[in-house]
Parts: structure tokens; sequence; C-alpha cells
């Protein structure tokens, strides 16, 4: 009985150490660059990132017009095919990849295939890749780019009249780009699109983008560009005036603990800033204004510093006393509470009541002295 046992068990054993080395196999992306122009060369894969330069992938030597590129992404993975003719030319360039031949692919766990060509319209053309292939059909049907430059020939240096024709072309884009959604609501491209658009706006209706999400289908949620757009729809439908502000428990110069819960009964300014923020640095005086007016009325300012760089970060409170309370907001390594509040770029505050609930937010100077004057005012009488 023992040994049937220690039989099945090996045999159990074996079978998922096959199991998982046909899974490591597999999960792997082979892509093939077959270049019509360029024969020999540096082929170069990099992620998009929405700042700064991408991170390579992996790059090859391109021979004879084709260089074969493997790897694996943990999810599918925009990237730009980067053509260079030298490995010199590469290295003089930097990390932007600028002035070289550069097409758009999605990269996932399979063969996929980019031809370069002069007879598409885009340049190239990708087999193996549906999603690359509706991304490029979508932005063609949608046409943001080209209403964009054409507004800009219209406009021919009137920058007025530049910003209220783009204002009009985003929103009919809007339209566009929900209308896209409804017929494509199991397309990644199509959720791509969505997010592209979404992380570039500074100020966004989370009603209209709740409604689009509301689209699309349940095989699309585990999708990493839908997961990013649903979590901070999520955060920003909690953040709102009324709602009770997200507790947090943080450090201050000191080293000492301090809760949101220390100021029950005050009201207090969150105020999410950094030292290498120039307009965080510039509102410093007004906030310090407010702060020595109202401080023996129950008003309290509670810094929350995105600084990464410690020393930095206190040196800046001793040079420039400031009195309130500072505290530093990376956590091992993550902003959580800038997360909770849903802060996308600094200077950013709310404003908390005595009971800790929402009472507004991002107020700046006039508008936030002329909030506070209303409920001070209030409170005296």
């Amino acid at each position: 009985m023992k040994a049937s046992i220690k039989r099945y068990l090996i045999v159990a054993a074996l079978l998922l150490t096959s199991l998982s080395i046909v899974k490591s196999e597999e999960a792997k992306f082979k892509l093939t660059v077959n270049s019509k122009e360029l024969k020999t060369g540096v082929i170069k894969l990099t992620d998009i990132a929405m700042m700064g330069p991408g991170k390579t992938i992996t790059e090859g030597e391109l021979v004879d017009g084709k260089c074969v590129l493997e790897g694996s992404v943990n999810d599918i993975q925009e990237a730009f095919v980067e053509l260079w003719p030298t490995r010199d030319n590469l290295q003089k360039a930097g990390p932007m990849g600028m002035g070289v031949p550069r097409y758009f692919v999605f990269i996932e766990n399979k063969a996929i295939t980019l031809q370069t060509t002069s007879e598409d319209a885009n340049g190239y053309v990708v087999i193996g890749s549906q999603s690359t292939s509706d991304l490029m059909t979508f932005r063609k049907e949608l046409g943001f780019e080209a209403k964009m430059d054409q507004a800009r020939k219209q406009a021919n240096g009137n920058q007025e009249l530049f910003a209220k024709s783009m204002k009009e072309i985003h929103k009919d884009y809007q339209v566009q780009l929900k209308e896209l959604v409804k017929k494509n609501p199991q397309s990644t491209a199509a959720c791509y699109l969505a997010y592209s658009y979404f992380r570039k706006q500074r100020k966004k209706d989370y009603t209209y983008w709740e409604e689009l999400l509301g689209y699309f289908n349940n095989n699309i949620h585990a999708v990493r560009y839908y997961k990013e757009m649903n979590n901070e729809v999520a955060t920003a439908s909690f953040m709102k005036v009324g709602n009770q502000a997200p507790a947090f428990i943080l450090k201050d110069v000191n080293g000492l603990t301090v809760s949101l819960k220390d100021f029950r009964g005050k009201i207090v300014l969150v105020d999410f800033w950094a030292t290498w923020c120039a307009p965080c640095c510039k509102e410093i005086p007004y906030v310090a204004e407010l702060y020595n007016k109202y401080k023996g009325e129950n008003f309290e300012v509670v810094a929350i510093s995105l600084d990464r760089n410690i020393a930095k970060w206190k040196a800046f409170i001793e040079k420039n006393k400031l009195t309130w309370v500072n505290l530093l907001g990376e956590e091992n390594g993550k902003h959580v509470v800038a997360d909770d509040y849903n802060v996308k770029g600094v200077p950013y505050n709310v404003l908390i009541d005595a009971q800790g609930n929402i009472i507004a937010l991002n107020l700046h100077e006039e508008k936030l002295a002329a909030r506070l004057e209303e409920l001070f005012g209030k409170n005296k009488n």
C-alpha cells in the first residue's frame, strides 16, 4: 500500500514538472522583424512609458533584413520596435530613440511577425497580433491625430483658435470612443485606446469613464489597462465631498507615528506636495499665511510629501521653517496614501471637517482662502 502511494506521488510530481516545463516553454514571445529598407543594424524592443524613456525589453542584430527577438511578458505589453542602422547610432542617440523608425506593437507570449513596407499607410504590417491590427484600424477610424494636425494648420499659430478647435475635437472624440467600445466590448485594442486617452486627461469626468468601462465584457476585466482605469474610477467615486476621508498612519519628520484620527475636532488641510515640485514650493507662502491666520481656531495643515530623498525633505522643512505637521508619504517604495486620495499630480489638497468628512477638493490660493474664511466665519457665529 505504501509503495503504491509512493509511486503515485512520484508520477504526480513528474506530471506537474512536465506541465511546468511545457507552460514555461509556451509562455514566450517570438517576434520576427522583416525590414524591407534596412538590411543590417540593431532591432530594439522597448516598452512604452507614459513619462520619460521606456525600458529595453530585448534587442538583437538585423542580418539580411531579418531579426528574431524572444522573451516573455507577464501581461500584454505595448512596445516600440526600433530600427537602428548601427549600434554606434544607438549609443549616441540617448534613451528616447528619436530619429529612427519605430513601430507600435502589442507583445504577447506568442509568435508575431512585423513587416516594414512602404505600401501600407502605417509603414508596416503585423501578423499574429490581432490586438495590434485592431488598434491600427481603430486609430484610423477615429482620426484624432489627423484632426489635431488639421486644427493646428488652420490655427496658423493662433493658440486661442487652436485651443477652441481642440476642445471640440476632444468632445467629439469622447463620443466616438464610447461608441467604439460599445461596438467592440471584447477588444483589448479598444481598451488600450481608452486607457491611453484616460491617462492623458488631467481633469477627468469620472461619470463618463464609469459608463464607458461598463460596456466592456468580463474577459477584458482582467486586462491591465481596464484594471488601472477601474481602480482610479472607483477611488474617485469614493473621494467626493461629503464622504469620509480615507484614514492613514504615517511617520512625521521626527519618525513619530501620526494618524488622521489625531486631528478629529479640527478642520484639516491635507496637502500633498514635494520639494521637487516648483508649483508646490511657490504655494507654500500662501498656505503659511492661512495657517498662521487660523491655527488658533482648530485648523491644522497636514503636509504629506511625495519625496524619496528624506534628507532633502528634512532640510527643506528646516530651512523654510514649515511648522505644521509634516509627514512622509512613501512607505516601502509606494505612495499608498496618495493612491487612496486619488492624487494624480501635485500640488493637490483635501479639506476635511472636524468629523473627518471631505469638505472640498484641490482648492488653492484665493479659492482656499475664501473657503476657510467661510468656514471659520460660520464657526465664530
